[in-house]
């Protein structure tokens, strides 16, 4: 039974946090 490593999970975390940001700016600026 492996484990998902902590560190892992908290990159990831932050790079789905950092393209919902990216995707949401990019939707403001389609839709101003």
């Amino acid at each position: 039974m492996k484990t998902i490593p902590t560190h892992g999970f908290v990159l990831l975390h932050r790079f789905s946090l950092f393209l919902y940001r990216v995707l949401c700016r990019q939707k403001v600026q389609l839709w101003p």
